[in-house]
């Protein structure tokens, strides 16, 4: 039940000493006196940010009832993570593409930052990134275009900066992991349900009520010439960051973490479940309750078409929010044709690859590499 939209080494010359200068009304009067001599007109900067929005922070919490535009699992489970870290690299600002139904083709790339940088999109609902106050050549940016704006997702390694980690043990394990498995992003934290309702089907007695999992996938992604709510409506229309010459353009990445899970590929609005992933848990009893731990590998080999639990039963519908009419028979994900998507470990991550959007809602080509 939810209202988003579904589609899937150096740092920038743009930089300039903190100080004076740091500020980007301080960057605008120095670009303007350097601009002055020739004619130039000035811009303000353009300025890089990440969010994991309040599905990261605040975590994904249940109703029964819930509010419109609510994001919410079906089947009744609550959310909230404790470490959520990705890497992105090459963040770039590009001129136009040629033809606007070629939207991975761009122009000339007009400024970078190339290093990577881990984030904990726990750690606030806006993590600052990098900022450009001019192009690769020195000059002002023109403000009468619209830059392309691109990213990569990319496997952690010790040469990515640390935004905005806490220096721990745990965080140093976490790293480590991320680095031996070749992740560019991996979520710790735990998921509640409610004890087994009679009304339910018999499976869910043996189902944890509590589920601690540690989820993590690789693999270079690359978000091409995304569009922009900002500047409208059209998404083939609304493309790119347009400087501004009265104060800072905004570029916030936005990732949508309920994308790891969705139920089906490629369309608008799917069902969010996490029955589907809590009976692949291995389950102890501790302290009366039933207690699940999950990580990717318990994903392995389970056929989206026919979800089963660690017992080789069939994972049932409970479906139980306001308005929800539950699935007959076994559930099964749709991976709405796309190819090589076949168990819940590889409908997870690429579900979860498609997760990155521009300020909001704005859409990117996803390539995959």
């Amino acid at each position: 039940m939810k209202t988003r939209h579904a589609h899937d080494s150096s740092l920038s010359t743009a930089y300039l000493p903190v100080g004076t200068f740091g500020t980007w009304a301080g960057r605008l009067a120095l670009l303007g006196t350097l601009a002055a001599g020739c004619g130039r007109t000035p811009s303000g900067p353009i300025e890089v940010s990440i969010t994991g929005e309040e599905a990261v922070v605040d975590g994904l919490i249940y109703k029964q009832s819930p509010p419109e535009g609510t994001l919410v699992f079906v089947d009744g489970w609550t959310l909230k993570f404790t470490r959520y870290l990705t890497v992105i690299s090459n963040i770039r600002l590009a001129q136009p593409g040629p033809d606007p139904g070629q939207q991975q083709i761009v122009g000339a790339t007009v400024a970078e930052s190339r290093s990577p940088m881990v984030v904990d999109l726990v750690k606030g609902l806006s993590v600052p990134l990098t900022s450009f106050a001019e192009q690769l050549d020195g000059q002002p940016f023109d403000t009468t275009t619209r830059y392309a704006f691109s990213f990569d997702v990319v496997p952690y390694t010790a040469l990515a900066m640390q935004k905005n980690l806490t220096a721990d043990a745990a965080t140093t394990a976490a790293l480590a992991l991320m680095q031996q498995r070749g992740y560019s992003t991996y979520v710790e934290g735990e998921a509640t349900h409610a004890p087994y309702d009679p009304g339910d089907p018999a499976i869910f007695q043996s189902f944890p009520t509590r589920v601690r999992f540690q989820l993590g996938w690789g693999q270079v992604v690359s978000y091409l010439n995304c569009s922009n709510p900002d500047n409208g409506g059209d998404e083939a229309a609304n493309r790119g960051i347009q400087p501004r010459q009265d104060g800072v353009a905004t570029a916030k990445i936005a990732m949508h973490v309920e994308h790891t899970f969705w139920d089906k590929l490629n369309v608008e609005n799917p069902s969010l479940r996490f029955d589907s992933l809590a009976a692949r848990s291995v389950v102890t009893q501790q302290g009366g309750e039933q207690v699940g731990t999950l990580d990717m590998d318990a994903l392995m080999g389970v056929p989206v078409s026919a979800l089963v639990d660690r017992n080789n039963q069939p994972v049932l519908d409970r479906g139980s929010v306001a308005g929800y009419v539950r699935k007959p028979g076994p559930l099964a994900y749709d991976a709405n044709g796309t190819p090589g998507v076949s168990t819940l470990r590889a409908f997870a991550i690429f579900s979860s690859q498609a997760m990155a959007h521009l300020n909001g809602e704005g859409l990117c080509y996803v390539s995959r590499r």
